[in-house]
């Protein structure tokens, strides 16, 4: 049985025993929270006709700003697959 933190949440987990994440630009190992903000179409968001701005957490190097690999790839994934609709919806033929 494992043993459980003092908040009932789940296993005690020690941090130390795992390796640490470094920059992939400058080997640096602090990091900082910042956000990537989104535009959200009002219609998308349920706002009606305002957008809405989204923030997205992200962790950025402290020393260089980078942003964590794991993150970058995801966005990059994300903005192929925006890309990937555009094309697609151009290539469509919509008569209204």
């Amino acid at each position: 049985m494992n043993e459980m933190n003092g908040m009932g949440r789940g296993p005690m987990v020690d941090p130390t025993k795992y390796p640490r994440i470094t920059c992939d630009k400058c080997g640096h190992h602090v990091f900082r929270q910042a956000s990537i903000i989104y535009n959200i179409p009002g219609i998308v968001a349920g706002s009606g006709t305002n957008d809405m701005p989204f923030p997205c957490p992200v962790y950025v190097c402290d020393k260089c700003g980078e942003i964590i690999k794991y993150v970058r790839d995801e966005l990059d994934k994300i903005e192929a697959e925006k890309e990937k609709n555009k094309e697609a919806i151009k290539g469509s033929s919509l008569i209204l």
